[in-house]
Parts: C-alpha cells; sequence; structure tokens
C-alpha cells in the first residue's frame, strides 16, 4: 500500500485522534480521500474506477480493518468497509468517505471512549468546570451510506450492506461482544456518559437527530427511524441508564414540541423519561422571519430550547454564515428567547403563542419576552439588561410601568454593546420604537429582513422586595407525590424553602415536590428573592397517613368507617338521625344501616 502517508482526519488535524470525526459529530466516523475518475461509479463497488490518493503503510491499513465495519469480505482493502456520511460538495465525483467503527467490539468502544475523555480533558484544561458535549445524528443504528450507479448519495442500513440485520460482517479473528451494532451504540453512549460525568458531575450531554421521532418502525432494512423510536423500542437492559440531558432536533418543523401529542410517542417518552423541557431545535435551514418565530413560539410555550449547534446555516434556504458575526441580528436574538425564559423561571401558565405572536408576563403580570413580526425583546436572565431587534420601524418596545432606558447601545457581530444608539430611538412614556425614516438593514442577496440590535440598560424598578401569595397551608399523603408551587408578587428571580418534610425538595423556580417518607407537620419557611429584598413567609405542610382519612392526625375506627362509607357511596352527613345536636359520622353510620336493613337506629 506504499510506505508513506497518514491517516486523514476530518475536521482535525491531531493524528492521535486517530479517526475519531469531532466530538460534536457522529462518534463512529472516520474518513478516507478518494479520487473518482467517473459520475457513474459506485466508491463501494467498483474499485476499477477509483483510487487511493493517499497511501497507506501495512500498520495503519491492519489498523483500519482491524478497527472498522466490515460489509464485503470477498473485496480487498478499503473497498470492504462500510462508508458514513459523504461529505456535501464531494460527490459526483467524491474523493472521500469516511469509514465506521466497528463497535461491536467493546475494545474499539473502550478505545474511542479513551479518545473522547483526552479530547474533553484538552477542552477542559484543567479547569473541572467542562460543560459537555452534543453529538450529531444520534441514530444508534449508525448513520451508513453509499453512491448508487448515477453517484447519488443514498442512506443505507446495514442489512442493505451486509445482508445481516443490523449488524457488520465477523471476519478473521475479529470476535464481536455485541450482537447488532445498535446494542454497541448504546453500550458506548453509556459507557462515555459514566466516565464523563464521574470526572464531570454537573456536565450535560445530548445528541442532535435530524428528527426526534421518524414513525416507521424497526425493521432491518430501514436505516434510521431516530432517537425515541430507536431508544424506546430496544431492551429495557440496553436502554437503561442512556438517557440524554437534551435533545437538539435539527429537521425544520415544530414536531420537536408537537409529537408529545402524539399517544404512541408519548408511551416511548414516558418509558424514556423525556419531557418537553428536555428538547428543541437547532434547525440551520429556514432562515424566514416567520418561520423562526413560529419555532420560537412553540419552543417558548412549551419550556423547550431554540439555539445554533456547529454551523450557521447553509442548508435548505439558510445563508452558509461562516461565522456568528454574519448571522443576521434577529436570527441570534430569537434563538435564545425561549432559553432566557427558561432560566428566568417563567411559568409555562405566562406565556403564550397565538400563532403570530409570542409573549411572556412576570408573576406581575409584566412583559418578560415579546416576539411579532415588527420587534422581538427580552430580558436577560442574568444582567436583566433588555436585547431588542427592530424588524421595522412599526414595532414598539413595551416598558413596565415606571421603567426608563438608561442608557441605548447598538451592539456589534457578536451582540455586544458596540456604541451609544440613543439617535436611533425615540423613547415616550414607557415606550421605545425606531425613529421615523429610519433604515432597517436588509441582506440585498436574497431581500431577507435582518434587523437591527440593541441592548438597553434600564433603571432598576424592582425596588419592592417579593411578597409571598401562594397559600400558607397545604398537605400531602406518605408515599404519595406532592407538588406544591410558592408564587410572590413584585417579581422574584428566585424561590427557596426551608424545613421541609424529608423527601420534598425545592427548584430555583419555587416547585417543592416530591415522595414525603415521613408523617407529621411542618413549619416551612419559604420566600422569594429579588433585588429589593427577600419576602418570607411560613408554610404549614401536614403530610398525614394513607389512612387517615378525616386528617385529624390519627388512624383509628372513624377512619375505618369513612373508607366504608366511601366504599357505599355515603360521603357525607344529611340529618341529625341520633338526636344528639350534631351531624358526624355517626349519623352517617345510622343512615347506612338504614339502608342496609338495620334496627338500631335511633339509639345513642
Amino acid at each position: 500500500m506504499g510506505s508513506s502517508g497518514k491517516i486523514e482526519i476530518y475536521n482535525a488535524n491531531d493524528p492521535d485522534y486517530n479517526g475519531i470525526y469531532t466530538v460534536t459529530q457522529q462518534p463512529s466516523s472516520t474518513v478516507f480521500r478518494f479520487t473518482v475518475t467517473s459520475t457513474q461509479s459506485s466508491l463501494l463497488e467498483s474499485s476499477a474506477t477509483a483510487k487511493l490518493i493517499m497511501y497507506y503503510t501495512q500498520e495503519q491499513k491492519d489498523f483500519l480493518e482491524q478497527n472498522m465495519v466490515w460489509i464485503n469480505t470477498a473485496k480487498s482493502f478499503p473497498y470492504n468497509l462500510a462508508s458514513s456520511y459523504y461529505p456535501d460538495g464531494d460527490y459526483p465525483p467524491s474523493n472521500r468517505f469516511r469509514p465506521q467503527w466497528d463497535i461491536q467490539q467493546s475494545a474499539v468502544i473502550n478505545n474511542l471512549v479513551d479518545k473522547h475523555m483526552g479530547i474533553f480533558s484538552v477542552i477542559d484544561g484543567g479547569k473541572g468546570d467542562f460543560a459537555g458535549y452534543l453529538f450529531d445524528e444520534g441514530s444508534i443504528k449508525g448513520e451508513f451510506q453509499r453512491l448508487d450507479s448515477s453517484g447519488k448519495r443514498n442512506m443505507s442500513s446495514l442489512y442493505q450492506l451486509t445482508g445481516q440485520t443490523d449488524s457488520g460482517l465477523q471476519h478473521g479473528s475479529i470476535a464481536y461482544e455485541y450482537s447488532t451494532y445498535s446494542k454497541a451504540s448504546l453500550a458506548f453512549f453509556k459507557q462515555l456518559q459514566n466516565q464523563a460525568k464521574n470526572k464531570y458531575p454537573d456536565m450535560k450531554w445530548g445528541l442532535e437527530p435530524y428528527s426526534l421521532y421518524r414513525a416507521g418502525g424497526m425493521d432491518a432494512t430501514r436505516y434510521s427511524s431516530e432517537w425515541i423510536e430507536e431508544v424506546g423500542n430496544a431492551a429495557e437492559t440496553d436502554r437503561t441508564g442512556v438517557n440524554p440531558d437534551m435533545l437538539m432536533q435539527e429537521g425544520s418543523s415544530v414536531d420537536f414540541v408537537d409529537i408529545f401529542s402524539n399517544s404512541l410517542v408519548k408511551g416511548l417518552t414516558d418509558k424514556l423519561g423525556i419531557t418537553q423541557d428536555m428538547v428543541g431545535t437547532t434547525q440551520p435551514n429556514a432562515i424566514g422571519e416567520y418561520e423562526n418565530r413560529l419555532y420560537a413560539g412553540k419552543a417558548g410555550i412549551n419550556g423547550a430550547w431554540y439555539h445554533w449547534f456547529g454551523r450557521f446555516g447553509g442548508t435548505g434556504n439558510m445563508t452558509n454564515f461562516t461565522e456568528i458575526t454574519k448571522v443576521y441580528p434577529r436570527l441570534k436574538l430569537i434563538r435564545v428567547i425561549p432559553s432566557w425564559d427558561n432560566l428566568n423561571n417563567i411559568p409555562l401558565a405566562s406565556r403564550s403563542w397565538n400563532g403570530s405572536v409570542y409573549q411572556s408576563r412576570t408573576s406581575s403580570g409584566n412583559l418578560q419576552s415579546y416576539i411579532n413580526s415588527d420587534v422581538l425583546y427580552s430580558r436577560h436572565w442574568k444582567t436583566g439588561k433588555l436585547f431588542a431587534v427592530f424588524n421595522s420601524t412599526n414595532g414598539v418596545i413595551t416598558l413596565k410601568a415606571g421603567e426608563t432606558a438608561l442608557s441605548t447601545q447598538r451592539v456589534d457581530g457578536y451582540f455586544i454593546e458596540a456604541g451609544d444608539g440613543s439617535a436611533d430611538v425615540n423613547i415616550v412614556g414607557n415606550t421605545i420604537k425606531l425613529k421615523s425614516g429610519f433604515t432597517v438593514a436588509v441582506d440585498t442577496s436574497n431581500g431577507q429582513v435582518m434587523g437591527n440590535g440593541y441592548i438597553f440598560t434600564l433603571n432598576a424598578t424592582t425596588s419592592l422586595a417579593p411578597v409571598i401569595t401562594s397559600s400558607l397551608s397545604s398537605t400531602g399523603t406518605i408515599g404519595t407525590d406532592f407538588s406544591y408551587q410558592i408564587t410572590a408578587a413584585n417579581d422574584p428571580t428566585s424561590f427557596n424553602a426551608a424545613g421541609l418534610p424529608s423527601g420534598l425538595s425545592v427548584s430555583t423556580g419555587g416547585l417543592i415536590s416530591g415522595t414525603p417518607t415521613t408523617i407529621g407537620t411542618s413549619s416551612v419557611t419559604i420566600s422569594a428573592v429579588n433585588a429589593g429584598g427577600t419576602g418570607v413567609s411560613t408554610l404549614t405542610l401536614s403530610v398525614y397517613s394513607v389512612c387517615d382519612l378525616n386528617r385529624d392526625g390519627a388512624t383509628n375506627v372513624v377512619d375505618v368507617q369513612l373508607q366504608v362509607n366511601a366504599a357505599l357511596g355515603v360521603t357525607a352527613c344529611t340529618s341529625d338521625i341520633n338526636g344528639d345536636g350534631s351531624c358526624n359520622v355517626i349519623d352517617v353510620q345510622r343512615d347506612v344501616n338504614a339502608s342496609l336493613g338495620g334496627q338500631c337506629v335511633l339509639g345513642p
């Protein structure tokens, strides 16, 4: 095979990574370079029309044949190997394809996990605060492709390539510890997750499948049905412990939240523990103002997320923005507004989307975020500054009562304050508008509105400390799920609770939840905080036995009788049957006795 050259690593310069495509891509891909002399050739089927443009030592060839997926034992290197995604622009003719790591071998999984952990360590730099990782195209069946006779790229299942259900070909002395590629994928994700979270306890990980759910079943010939169906239908022993912190849909649709209304999908998401606040979209395909407003609105009302991932466009009708500074201001801001509402703990009940306008409000009823066709704005979850983009001179920002803008700053390509912009706007009362005649930026190459971005520093309006408004008494039952939401006036930014019964905890958003494990009454100190101070109240929280039906703190014959009454359909006292001056459980029992033909009706 020649005596010089080294393995080509796509999107990585360090040969020590030895075939890892990138931390943020399908983790089992590497790259070969080829040249094709005819558009009527198939890289995986016709060696006559393709030749290596790089040479590999025998040692490198042996390494690849030992560690990459085989699809044909009758063909010679490299046409015996399976390929992953063909890079855009490389076909036809194509000059490279990506062999897939043969993760059905546990030794290969160990190698991959070690290499990923090494990359994480480099990124972390010894600080111990590595944030996490996100994989593209998270199909557990792999991302296999082939070029057909016309040079067209086609997704393929391993069955189509090998004739075996969800498996590469064993060859020579190679032994498979995992019977299918799917089982091996789940083992890889689980092993990497466990090692990463053991070293970086606060880190998160996620996946970016094209669709979270793509109906069609798990038949052998299907190349992918995406994460929810694939993993939801996997054996429990294989899927247990493999649950990403976030699933971000790449495709341009609202399926990332709307799928939860599908009963079949709900059965799978319940099984996997996937909720709407764990999903989002990173779509790089749709540039239109309304489409992005739609995705942001749907994400916002469902507590989901909207972000970029890896690249800024380049598919669909989205411009291929080569760097963040070139992304339109409106596309920068609209992708953080749903996330800021989540981080600001805005309750879902305080968010709305009517098909045109998205808005969210604080507990005091003030606008927190707002998006329509003319303007979008939101308050930064840490600084409280108001970030805004005007898409037209019709846009109006509405401030809180008594709130004023202390400064107006234009923004640069990073959406960072970059100079006084007060000459651009009119501030009248609690409203801000662009001045009449102002020209909003438009991309002349496609006619798309880019928008003009501003950051407003506002006067401190939260001078009053929060006042607790939620009920100051609540009850629960031991061993039963409990939920209580702390609410407060004057725009609290966080909540707390001290003295909770065992089994309960409180979120920063003020939700007390859990399963109480101890009977008794607790005086819980609940608090709400903002820049003006802390509001404190005492919540009387009583946890009763499941048998204490009358909630008097004792389990006795009265509770037993109440249970009997309930079983007989008698739930309330209707008259003082025994004439003792009180309508109570004894009278209910007399009523029951009478209905059953009992003789003792009027006695004491």
